[in-house]
């Protein structure tokens, strides 16, 4: 049996080198267009509905074909990462249940969001 979704959302935690470095940022590729909602719409929908729930720094949505093996699918797909794990103050939220939560529903919104824009 094959399962044919709708849409792709990756959820992931960011880190970097400059411990300072807090937000959400969401990826996707620029490359593979779907019709109806691309990559990008999803994106930036993702993006705003998770930002909003947590009421977070938005640091963007970024044309990256990472991980490589999201490259051509044939579904509006996007890598929502939540947090930065390096970064002592967000790693001690992304801890907090209640902080997860508030991810889930911002996540939920967004798809459901995204299939308006699809209707």
């Amino acid at each position: 049996r094959y399962i044919y979704p709708d849409m792709l959302i990756g959820i992931t935690l960011g880190e970097d080198r400059d411990m300072q470095i807090l937000g959400t940022k969401v990826q996707y590729d620029g490359q593979y267009f779907t019709p109806g909602i691309t990559n990008v719409m999803l994106a930036d929908i993702l993006e705003h509905q998770v930002t909003m729930a947590i009421e977070g720094k938005v640091l963007g949505i970024d044309n990256s074909t990472q991980p490589s093996s999201w490259e051509n699918i044939p579904v509006p797909a996007a890598c929502l990462v939540a947090g930065y794990r390096t970064n002592p103050q967000e790693y001690a939220l992304l801890c907090e249940a209640q902080y997860r939560q508030k991810i889930a529903e911002g996540i939920s919104n967004a798809v459901l969001a995204a299939y308006e824009k699809m209707e």
